[in-house]
């Protein structure tokens, strides 16, 4: 394991070669082979355009998995998930590989989704399946409705479009596409069927009927009518409950660029209680038309019905007008955190579609969230009361909403423990918060004076107190600047300084800065980091 002698002091490299003792161990025994290279070197290099890369035996990953700054745990958790995804290429991708470019599922819907399986089943990362439906699930979801999607296992005419799949369907949405089929046919067939893959296929190249034909075989069921519904079509359906004059029944909606409707394994619940909202009925369904009935009763308030227990199904799920309500009144009563992620999920997409303003998913968050005791469900949704504030709040709106979160925000910190996970978690999700030049002011003083409730300043959180002052041109920020660069003069110092000039709102500054992008002999991860700005 290697990395700049500069930034040994910081790498905790003793937790990395934990969870790659344990990934091996892992998958050796769930695919049915031995590692299959005579060496495993993992590189943390500087200045790298992407997360990671597996190439044989020797995998380089981004050096900012090296934490400067304390990480928090759900920090530490996707690292792990990036340890383990690119451990998982060394069978599925260099072992086994596609044979051609519109198999690059093959390798990387199949390298997300197992090293979710692997993180909650062999490391102490046991809720790694909130952090996926919070984020690569929701990341596919918002691939899926645009225009540009496409099947998971698509045409790829010639090498240059296959950069055009490097994203959310061919990660995301196949990973979740392949946990449904898990659920389908039953996790030891599943496992079954990899070790015959491998058995078969060790040392060639592959196609998804290569891939198929052993996970049938395993599980006694033919899967070709599966992957012509999930492999080779586009869209996301909709699943929500219905009360009507007969009972209750599951709906499932076409996308709105596809009448297609899809098979789905799926459990129904129904949550009830006066103090915490559990789990006191499940239908366990097989579905594939537009309408499922439910068999029995369900209480007609103070309830609620969700449709995707245990996230197996791929689809956007909404709610009654009953359960929306109990959602509104107690989401944080809702015991189960893989539902309380799914709920918050459902809200997300209740805004991007209108049925929701970004008003109300602000002031949910601003209720609930310092309730959450789980910290990725903590950290995904105040990143998204981020997206929801800059993206989605109407420009005369900003200032006030991003106050509440802000106050939201602070008073969190005064109430939890200096230092503690959550708290560095309020902390980091706040600059995103920030849009008026009144709370970059309050924001700016944390350099000065203690952040409330003593919050720890570290310096990747100076830097980005500075970069929210630049942008409102609050006074005096340049000295600021030349005094934290002076601080700071690493790499990631130099990229944060440079975010911070970019920031700054003059056009003329801009312009000038606009032709250094496009300077093919300037640093990519330097000008990667003003863009971003």
């Amino acid at each position: 394991m290697y990395c700049r002698k500069s930034l040994k002091r910081f790498f905790d490299h003793e937790e990395v070669f934990e969870i790659t003792r344990q990934g091996f161990a892992f998958y050796e025994d769930h695919f049915g082979q031995p590692y299959p290279f005579g060496k495993y070197d993992q590189l943390f290099v500087p200045e790298y355009n992407s997360g990671a890369m597996e190439n044989v035996g020797c995998v380089t990953f981004n050096e900012s998995q090296v934490f400067r700054d304390p990480p928090t745990d759900t920090q530490r958790l996707v690292r792990a998930e990036v340890v383990l995804h690119e451990l998982a290429h060394m069978w599925f991708g260099n072992l086994v590989t596609m044979k051609w470019w519109d198999g690059l599922w093959l390798n990387e819907s199949f390298a997300t989704y197992i090293s979710f399986l692997a993180m909650s089943e062999a490391t102490r990362f046991q809720d790694g399946w909130e952090n996926f439906l919070g984020t690569i699930k929701t990341w596919a979801y918002r691939e899926d409705q645009k225009p540009t999607t496409h099947p998971i296992s698509g045409v790829v005419k010639d090498t240059d479009e296959t950069f055009l799949n490097f994203d959310g369907i061919t990660y995301g949405k196949g990973a979740a596409v392949l946990k449904q089929l898990r659920a389908a046919i039953g996790g030891e067939a599943f496992r079954d069927g990899l070790r015959l893959y491998f058995d078969r296929h060790a040392w060639g190249n592959t196609t998804i009927e290569d891939f198929l034909a052993p996970l049938g075989e395993a599980s006694g069921k033919d899967l070709d009518s599966w992957a012509a519904s999930w492999l080779e079509t586009s869209g996301v359906n909709v699943l929500r409950p219905e009360i009507g004059a007969n009972g209750v029944e599951l709906r499932q909606d076409p996308d709105a660029a596809d009448a297609r409707l899809r098979p789905h394994r799926v459990d129904v619940s129904l949550f009830t209680g006066d103090d915490a909202l559990s789990a006191t009925r499940t239908w366990a369904l097989d579905i594939d038309g537009a309408s499922t009935p439910l068999a029995g009763d369900v209480p007609g308030t103070s309830r609620l019905l969700w449709a995707n227990h245990g996230d197996h199904a791929y689809a956007r799920v909404f709610l009654d007008d009953a359960s929306l309500a109990c959602v509104q009144e107690r989401l944080s009563d809702v015991d189960d955190p893989l539902v309380r992620m799914g709920l918050w999920g459902t809200l997300w997409e209740m805004l991007r579609d209108g049925a929701i303003p970004p008003a109300e998913f602000i002031a949910l968050a601003a209720r609930f969230l310092p309730r959450e005791s789980k910290p990725e469900i903590l950290e995904t949704n105040l990143r998204l009361s981020g997206v929801a504030l800059a993206r989605y709040a109407a420009p005369a709106k900003r200032a006030a909403l991003g106050s509440t979160l802000f106050e939201a925000a602070c008073n969190a910190l005064t109430a939890t423990e200096t230092g503690c996970d959550r708290q560095l978690i309020w902390g980091r999700a706040i600059p995103p918060f920030i849009a008026s030049k009144s709370d970059a002011t309050t924001f700016l003083g944390w350099l000065d004076d203690a952040a409330p409730g003593a919050l720890p300043v570290d310096q990747g959180l100076r830097w980005r107190i500075l970069q929210k002052a630049s942008a409102f041109g609050l006074a005096d920020v340049a000295a600021r600047l030349d005094i934290e660069s002076e601080r700071d003069p690493s790499h990631r110092g130099k990229k944060a300084r440079f975010a911070a000039d970019t920031s700054w709102p003059d056009a003329d500054r801009k312009r000038g800065l606009f032709e250094r992008f496009a300077d093919p002999d300037d640093s990519a991860d330097l000008l990667k980091a003003g863009m971003a700005s």
